[in-house]
């Protein structure tokens, strides 16, 4: 079973990776020359990100290979791995970057080029946001969850970028003013507040993608599956139904069992295999993106 759209969700991987690393560079090397401790861990953050897009891409690829004699559910628990990997790193790096700028806030700070920063970070922004709008619409496209990480991490670094820009914009217009002596706390005090605020953003997806590896049932296709096995019970003279669902990345597991009455004997292999349909086709269809067991039995201990 290969993954729908995987050759494009590789190549957009691939494509947001190359931008990814050239932009950290960039970065870092300008961070560098004006001395600046938050364009420094902006660029840290994006090679962070750019590393685990490579990773992400590994995982792309396993998936479109589909099932094998190891994994014969294929590589779809991956998917949640790898974004549990992402944001336990990106919390991380914000907790380290909140302490770095508190630590600069308590030493004194430092002076840095306003001005310069201000005009990179606002073409950086409008870079990161046009990508993280083209990536977040082919993601949808595709169903995703590699390509939706990877366009959520675009959008902090557009957040990021926002908020650098606007923070080095006000220590520009401090020059010259009775507030001047507050400029060399600017650089720590933006990075301290950012990191602070982007905290939350990869906190949210681990408890998300926790959810999946924990194999909680979702809320969603919990209730689905059991108005869908209810329905098809009544419709069918089935006396009892159970349903068990659980989702790995954009995969899909829904298990349902029908009991029947023991003295049946005019249900047909045929009949069975058209419920089977009607209960895909409620479901949304066959397609790779669910798994769908049915169980037919006459005795409660099967189901």
């Amino acid at each position: 079973m290969s993954a729908p759209g995987g050759t494009r969700e590789q190549q957009l991987l691939k494509l947001s990776l190359v931008l990814a690393l050239a932009f950290a560079l960039v970065t870092i090397a300008f961070g560098l020359s004006i001395s600046s401790s938050s364009m420094l861990f902006d660029g840290v953050y994006t090679v962070v990100e750019a590393g685990m897009t490579g990773l992400s891409l590994i995982t792309a690829r396993l998936i479109a290979k589909g099932d094998d004699q190891n994994f014969q559910y294929g590589y779809w628990h991956l998917e949640p791995l790898v974004a549990l990997v992402n944001s336990l790193i990106l919390a991380f790096a914000c907790i380290y970057g909140f302490l770095d700028g508190l630590n600069g806030l308590l030493t004194g700070g430092q002076l840095m080029d306003f001005g310069d920063a201000t005009l990179f970070y606002a073409v950086a922004t409008l870079f990161s946001l046009s990508i993280h709008l083209y990536l977040r619409r082919s993601g949808k496209k595709l169903g995703s969850q590699l390509l939706d990480l990877d366009a959520r991490s675009w959008l902090i670094g557009a957040i990021l970028g926002a908020a650098l820009g606007i923070g080095f914009l006000a220590g520009s217009m401090l020059a010259g003013t009775d507030a001047a002596w507050l400029a060399p706390y600017v650089d720590p005090g933006i990075l301290t507040i950012v990191s602070l605020c982007l905290l939350p953003l990869p906190v949210r997806t681990i408890i998300g993608v926790g959810r999946e590896i924990l194999q909680i049932a979702p809320e969603g296709l919990d209730d689905q599956a059991h108005n869908v096995a209810e329905a098809m019970a009544a419709k069918h003279g089935f006396v009892r139904f159970n349903t068990h669902v659980r989702r790995a990345g954009r995969q899909r597991f829904v298990e349902m069992g029908f009991v029947a009455t023991s003295g049946d004997m005019t249900t047909s292999y045929r009949d069975l295999d058209r419920i089977r349909g009607e209960i895909a086709d409620a479901l949304g269809g066959t397609n790779p993106g669910c798994w769908l067991t049915v169980d037919f039995t006459a005795e409660d201990q099967w189901i």
